[in-house]
């Protein structure tokens, strides 16, 4: 599961189907945790390749083709709320945040844990009640309103953060 996991540093895949994977296996606490520390270590590898403009991104993906995802990042460094919007399917977005924006490493670590912790409970709930789950429970109930709510405060923030920056 933590290979599964780390390998999402370098290849982009919907990391959800491993949390309800771990959630449904495991169960919702050990499911949880696992899925947090190894997305955790997954982001601090990407950050790893990403901040140091690996070679190694150059090889798998291209020059000309990182490039150009790079320069659709935001330079802000609020990674929390800036989002590149899929620039290349192919290319681990966590790559690209990292490297362009240049994010300090500090930031980029609470932000990516704070960030993955409320889809990633979701997942690994929703995967741990996988042969009961029913649209009427509550914490079901509880859990997606949480999550639209955090998409609000998302949007919310992103919007002010843009309003702050000065014209170029």
């Amino acid at each position: 599961m933590i290979g599964i996991c780390l390998i999402h540093a370098v290849l982009f895949y919907p990391a959800e189907i491993v949390d309800a994977a771990a959630g449904f296996v495991y169960g919702f606490g050990p499911g949880l945790a696992l899925v947090m520390r190894a997305g955790c270590w997954n982001a601090w590898a990407a950050y790893a390749i990403g901040a140091r403009r690996s070679p190694l991104l150059h090889r798998l993906f291209g020059v000309e083709r990182f490039g150009r995802a790079e320069a659709m990042v935001p330079g802000r460094r609020h990674p929390l709320v800036d989002r590149p919007a899929d620039p290349d399917p192919a290319l681990q977005p966590d790559l690209l945040r990292a490297g362009a924006a240049r994010v300090p490493p500090w930031r980029y670590a609470w932000t990516t844990f704070v960030g993955y912790l409320p889809i990633t409970v979701l997942a690994t709930y929703l995967g741990s009640r996988l042969e009961s789950l029913h649209p009427t429970d509550p914490l079901v109930i509880g859990a997606v309103c949480v999550l639209i709510g955090l998409l609000f405060a998302v949007r919310w923030l992103s919007r002010s953060l843009k309003a702050e920056e000065p014209a170029s």
